[in-house]
């Protein structure tokens, strides 16, 4: 479909939005009926997933190297009308993301344990339970590499309802695994994390295998011949834009795993209190995450067939409504947050269990006060820099980023969190002035313009 088609449409941004949202949503959903499940099993388990879960979210920001650049790339050979370039760029992403996640896997199979107790991982079943997670997952991460290709390249042709049935579908299969796998059902034996893991790997092998017969019937086969000459100077274009892109999501997440080696010394109180916290305040920003993401195809649409103003005036208007609706619903969040995190904690009637989950209720609760500046920065982050990304800036939000990360996020967590003796609370209030800190660059660097010089599709 040509971009200028897609752009003419009414409500196009609300076409693009709604389906990426949705489709969050859903993937928050599952994760929150995860956390509940695995919770209802054991603290114990919660603990091991959620470090296991900070080691895949580093390892799965090198996939955003060329699925970024992907989005990037072929938004804006849309918008000029390259229909080759566009085709170049699938077949180059499918296989980088191939050779990648082999990389990943071998990693996550053989060096789990050493990574984990690295972290401070509590030796014994919470050690162990992370290694398992992190084996059967991160060793078949090829999954959801093609998952996240496969998504890119739909999302980037404006096909948003597909990837939201699969997505759908995908989570109703990992829900029904995990209630057969953790707890056995019938003649199935009780795994426990690793029932959690195979469901996880079962339901990404099954939407890596839908969405890629959806890009075959929607869009074509994938033309392998055009890989001869090899073509070194999109593949170079691709790192160019992707490399430093992934490299802002890569620094961001390594500063959270140091901050999580922080908050492993401060007690299971802590650790549980961060991974429940982190899971709930997603229904935050992940409006946020969706506006951003649709922002980057329209902008790129809009930068491609050099309407700059209309991309600027996109940008500013997908700012307010994410902010707006961030701060509503963290507001919410924190008002009931008793309630909703207690969802995620089950039911016990230990009397030792009832103290833990009084002392984890009482410091979510303070943290996600806290929750509400943290909010106001990220949602703004998440779209300007979606922006910025597109249009060609990718340089300068890889170095703030990379610069507040460390010295704001990590060393006044110390400073907060161990030297003051905060704890969580101390970790919170740095990642706020971090997240705060950066929105405020990023914004003052959309305004001033600079990226109205810019030009991916010549390579300028």
């Amino acid at each position: 479909m040509d971009a200028r088609e897609i752009l003419g449409r009414k409500g196009y941004m609300l076409r693009l939005t709604l389906p990426i949202f949705l489709s969050y949503l859903m993937n928050m959903a599952v994760n929150t009926i995860d956390q509940m499940m695995v919770g209802n099993y054991s603290q114990t388990a919660v603990a091991s997933i959620g470090n296991a879960n900070q080691i895949s979210s580093i390892l799965m920001m090198f996939f955003s190297v060329l699925n970024l650049a992907s989005v990037i790339l072929i938004s804006q050979f849309k918008g000029a009308g390259d229909n080759r370039k566009e085709q170049v760029i699938y077949i180059l992403a499918v296989l980088c993301n191939v050779i990648v996640s082999v990389f990943i896997g071998l990693i996550c199979i053989f060096l789990g344990r050493p990574i984990f107790r690295f972290m401070q991982v509590q030796e014994g079943a919470v050690l162990d339970g992370a290694v398992q997670y992190l084996r059967i997952t991160g060793g078949t991460v090829i999954f959801q590499a093609m998952v996240m290709a496969f998504t890119s390249f739909l999302k980037s042709n404006s096909m948003m309802t597909m990837p939201l049935l699969v997505t759908a579908l995908v989570n109703v299969i990992n829900i029904l695994g995990n209630w057969v796998l953790i707890y056995g059902v019938g003649p199935f034996p009780e795994l426990g994390v690793r029932g959690a893991a195979l469901a996880t790997a079962i339901s990404r092998g099954t939407g890596a295998i839908l969405l890629g017969i959806i890009f075959r019937v929607k869009l074509g086969k994938l033309n392998w011949k055009l890989l001869r000459p090899f073509p070194f100077s999109d593949l170079k274009h691709m790192i160019k834009i992707g490399g430093p892109s992934a490299g802002e999501s890569i620094s961001y997440n390594i500063s959270q795993l140091v901050i999580m080696i922080m908050i492993n010394t401060m007690g299971l109180v802590a650790v549980n209190s961060k991974i429940y916290v982190q899971s709930v305040v997603t229904f935050s920003y992940m409006l946020s995450f969706a506006i951003g993401e649709a922002t980057m195809v329209v902008t790129g649409y809009m930068l491609g067939n050099k309407q700059h103003d209309d991309a600027n005036r996109r940008v500013m208007r997908s700012l307010t409504t994410a902010v707006c609706t961030t701060v509503t619903i963290s507001t919410l969040l924190w008002i009931f947050s008793r309630t909703v995190i207690g969802l995620f904690m089950g039911s016990t009637n230990d009397p030792e269990a009832l103290l833990l989950k009084d002392d984890i209720l009482a410091l979510c609760k303070q943290i996600m006060l806290l929750e509400i500046v943290l909010e106001i920065g990220r949602s703004t982050s998440l779209v300007v820099i979606k922006a910025l990304q597109t249009a060609g800036d990718v340089n300068f939000p890889v170095i703030t980023t990379i610069t507040s990360s460390w010295l704001v996020a990590v060393l006044l967590s110390y400073i907060l969190g161990v030297v003051c003796g905060l704890g969580l609370t101390g970790v919170w209030i740095a990642m706020a002035c971090d997240e705060f800190l950066r929105g405020i660059i990023f914004i003052t660097r959309w305004r001033k313009g600079g990226w109205r010089k810019l030009d991916l599709v010549s390579g300028s």
